[in-house]
């Protein structure tokens, strides 16, 4: 028997599942089999968008824990194929086995994202191993694309014709591809937020480090201060994979542009997320991009033309942020094919402040009564009660939400890391969006407010 499956999620935070496709093939004869779930949870308007599935659709529904009873031979000792299995189908799946406290089976899995990469040429897909894109190589029709059953038929019809084309033995395949503890305590206690923005980030920095095909000291230290960054998930799936050829790159001192494709190449297996919408995703990739542009202090015009192409690439998110701040700007510089010193020095404080929007506001001097101040993230000073206890002690208002109004948006010193790169949180992101559009609001983080309130 084979289980070709595919998982759709209720939200990001829990990946509590919503809808399971199952298609069992036993010989000659194939079922399909979709089932509704109630996750118990709380639907976001990420994933709802992707999936068109909401909380009245299932709310009669049995819970995960109940439908499993039914399906759980389907997986147990069987041949079990997802595409991108172990970052996206299996990781919700064990998740929601823990969260119910039912026991894990040791999966025998094929993911067919890596067959594909395995057998198929770069040139043939555009280097795209994402299921949509191959099965308009193959002509599959996929029905409706995140629909649980209709991708776990791609996915079965996708394993077909490459074992037609390429006479695959899935013993072969299969083998060491048994989900390990490693793994699954990885997949438990690692959040899938962070691991695919170090992904994206990383694959942005290094086409930016690559863009001007020469590569500096500056900019392996870049490298570096990422693998310092995750060493903490060397051992869990796919750093485990990424960090030992990174480290093997910079143990020289000496990064090529070889070993950068090699290791663009690798990411690019996992620069995708079905967590996130494609405008974050692109987001990260971006202003990692930037970062990697800026990391040897200098610009020059073959990374702007570099960029520009990428931009373009991109030009359905042209009205997004930040795409919307970078679009005109690179065009405008790039209009007369010549880029000036003056415009150099432009673009550098223009990346900088993209790249982390936080930092932007260094200045002594606030005046606090009368001005209103809205809080964001954790703070390293305490309770939000007790960070707006400490200002409307200095006689400034605190407001609950980002608005015309809001004079100052204070980011706690707790996640402020995270909001580099294209994740910023929704405060911050509706603060940037109205400081492009005219509006008089300062960014600060929790270091600079303390630090200066007294002053």
């Amino acid at each position: 028997m084979k289980t070709f499956f595919d998982i759709e999620v209720a939200n990001t935070k829990n990946c509590s599942i919503c809808q399971i496709g199952l298609i069992i093939v036993e010989g000659d004869n194939i079922s399909k089999i979709k089932i509704m779930v109630n996750p118990n949870d709380e639907f976001d308007r990420t994933c709802s968008n992707i999936h068109h599935i909401t909380k009245q659709d299932v709310v009669n529904e049995k819970n995960f824990k109940e439908v499993w009873k039914d399906i759980s031979h389907y997986f147990i000792n069987n041949f079990v194929f997802a595409h991108n299995a172990l970052s996206a189908d299996i990781n919700y799946l064990i998740k929601n086995l823990v969260r119910y406290k039912l026991p894990i089976p040791n999966f025998k899995y094929i993911c067919t994202k890596e067959l594909c990469r395995k057998y198929i040429p770069n040139i043939m897909v555009e280097s795209k191993y994402d299921l949509q894109t191959l099965c308009q190589f193959y002509n599959i029709d996929m029905g409706v694309h995140h629909d649980a059953l209709d991708d776990a038929f791609s996915c079965y019809q996708l394993y077909i014709n490459l074992k037609k084309d390429y006479d695959i033995n899935i013993e072969k395949e299969v083998k060491e591809r048994i989900v390990k503890n490693d793994d699954l305590n990885f997949i438990l206690s690692m959040n899938k937020h962070h691991i695919n923005k170090s992904i994206n980030t990383l694959y942005g920095l290094i086409l930016g480090i690559n863009a001007d095909h020469n590569i500096v000291s500056s900019e392996s230290e870049k490298l570096r201060r990422w693998l310092v960054e995750n060493d903490k998930y060397k051992d869990g799936f796919p750093f485990n994979k990424i960090i030992p050829i990174l480290n093997n790159i910079l143990e020289d001192n000496i990064v090529s542009k070889d070993e950068l494709n090699i290791l663009l190449d690798l990411l690019d297996t996992y620069s995708e997320s079905t967590l996130y919408s494609e405008t974050t995703l692109s987001s990260q990739i971006l202003l990692g991009y930037l970062e990697g542009i800026i990391a040897d202090n200098q610009i020059d015009q073959n990374e702007i033309e570099a960029l520009q192409l990428w931009l373009y690439d991109n030009i359905h998110l042209k009205q997004y942020y930040p795409f919307n701040r970078i679009f005109p700007i690179i065009n405008h510089v790039l209009d007369d094919k010549k880029l000036t010193q003056d415009e150099q020095m432009e673009l550098m404080i223009i990346f900088k402040k993209l790249i982390n929007p936080i930092t932007e506001i260094k200045e002594n001097l606030i005046r606090f009564e009368d001005k209103k101040f809205c809080l964001t993230g954790e703070f390293q000073y305490g309770a939000k009660s007790k960070v707006n206890e400490y200002i409307e002690s200095k006689k400034g208002i605190c407001v609950k939400s980002v608005t015309r109004k809001t004079d100052f948006l204070i980011v706690g010193g707790e996640g402020s890391k995270d909001w580099s790169y294209g994740n910023y949180g929704v405060k911050v992101k509706k603060a940037i969006e109205m400081i492009n559009k005219g509006h008089h609001i300062k960014i600060f983080c929790e270091n600079d407010l303390f630090s200066n309130l007294d002053t």
